[in-house]
């Protein structure tokens, strides 16, 4: 599995997209390498996009693991959107996780259909879901 990204500087997001399975040492490679790139800011709004995963091969202690190892960017400022494409399972996963990162950061999370209802939503132009 890994997970793709790029920063755009522009738009002051980091675009990340799953390609294969979601598993947990994919996310916390993606995440080393995430965090060590120059152009990495900890206050970017990030779109995570799991629409076209193959499988979500991550427990649900998996998901709170990854969830409190993301304290780094504790404080931040940005927002986290998961989209998630129409399926009702990768919604639900979303839903578990924004809840316990929530519980464990301040930094906002939310999950949508389309990345175009994601970059909205950093705009404060479409509603958190």
């Amino acid at each position: 599995m890994a997970v793709e990204y790029t920063i755009d500087k522009e738009l002051n997001v980091i675009f990340a997209k799953v390609v294969g399975d979601l598993t947990l040492d994919g996310v916390f490679d993606y995440f080393r390498a995430l965090t060590s790139d120059p152009d990495y800011d900890p206050n970017l709004d990030r779109i995570f996009d799991s629409s076209e995963a193959v499988r979500f091969d991550l427990s649900a202690d998996e998901l709170e693991t990854i969830a409190k190892q993301s304290l780094s960017t504790q404080g931040s400022t940005g927002k986290t959107a998961i989209v998630t494409g129409t399926d009702p399972a990768r919604k639900a996963i979303a839903i578990f996780y924004k809840d316990q990162a929530q519980f464990h950061r301040s930094r906002r999370h939310a999950s949508f259909v389309t990345a175009e209802e994601a970059l909205a939503w950093f705009r404060d132009e479409g509603p958190e879901k």
